[in-house]
């Protein structure tokens, strides 16, 4: 690797470091996420046997993000389409073409942009059954290898053209890709154990609700509390917050009922799973569980034995 090809992008306001073919840094990179090489330094990298160009994301590179479509982790192998068409459902068209478009040695591809938002290295889409990320955010305190870079080719626009994203654009884009989660279900919150009507003599209410609440139902909860449906997938049903327009998500409702939110303007949990018993809980009686208990109790759910 030339020394051009680092000193181009240092020009450009990026931090970068040298990889080998395994993408691993061929040097500490730990000092250049809080300040650029210098030439000198540069210099001395391509005396060894470099690979490839990485650059450092976060703010030292001007709050670089880049998001990271890996196939060979989608069973299907079409995972970027399903990304861009959830893009296309949110009407964010625009936005995404102004990114940074590359395709990766592996076919897979980066998505790139700046913002203020602090976005740190998150899996954001897993397939079925999966623990590996099928998308996953490259953020403060990570890298992403790049053009020049032998194998990794720019599609649309240069890194001389980086765009800078409001917060709430790059918010809904990465909620795009969290939509396409298959592995919500693996990582469902489960409530701490709690005594609530009917328990001590049968079946706990919210292990009955969890168990037997149907999704049409899940969904009524929702819509009735003001909540709007979106979209509707083989997955999820996707759905907008009280307050919102367009086709902006603000969370979705898997398969099973367990509820996964992404804004932060509600009462609910965000960035991870919800039973369907603690998302009804917080949406319908503000985080009560005993409250909760007792209204799904007089609807019929909780089973209390004889004696």
């Amino acid at each position: 690797m030339k020394a051009q090809a680092f000193l181009d992008m240092l020009e450009l306001g990026f931090s970068v470091i040298p990889v080998d073919i395994d993408k691993r840094p061929t040097v500490s990179w730990k000092p250049y996420q809080s300040r650029l090489a210098t030439e000198i330094e540069v210099g001395n990298w391509v005396q060894d046997d470099v690979k490839g160009v990485a650059v450092v994301c976060g703010r030292i590179s001007g709050g670089l993000v880049c998001i990271d479509i890996d196939k060979k982790h989608d069973p299907r192998k079409n995972v970027e389409l399903k990304f861009l068409d959830s893009i296309i459902e949110a009407g964010l068209q625009e936005i995404y073409l102004r990114c940074i478009f590359e395709q990766t040695k592996s076919r897979g591809y980066h998505i790139v942009f700046r913002t203020a938002m602090q976005i740190g290295n998150e899996k954001l889409a897993r397939g079925e059954g999966k623990v590996e990320a099928m998308i996953e955010t490259r953020g403060e305190g990570g890298y992403f290898v790049c053009a020049p870079t032998p194998g990794w080719v720019l599609l649309r626009n240069g890194f001389d053209s980086v765009p800078y994203l409001e917060e709430a654009d790059a918010k809904r884009l990465i909620e795009c890709a969290r939509c396409l989660d298959q592995g919500q279900t693996q990582k469902t919150v489960q409530i701490p154990a709690r005594k609530f009507y009917g328990e001590k003599k049968g079946v706990g209410v919210g292990g009955d609700f969890n168990a037997r609440v149907a999704l049409e139902q899940m969904v009524e909860f929702f819509t009735s509390e003001g909540w709007k449906v979106v979209k509707t997938t083989r997955h999820y049903i996707q759905i907008q917050r009280p307050g919102k327009s367009g086709r902006e998500l603000s969370g979705s409702i898997a398969m099973n009922c367990a509820v996964k939110i992404f804004s932060t303007s509600t009462n609910l949990e965000t960035d991870r799973a919800m039973t369907p018993f603690g998302a009804y809980t917080f949406l319908k009686h503000g985080g009560d569980f005993r409250a909760a208990s007792k209204s799904l109790y007089a609807m019929g759910f909780g089973v209390k034995l004889c004696r």
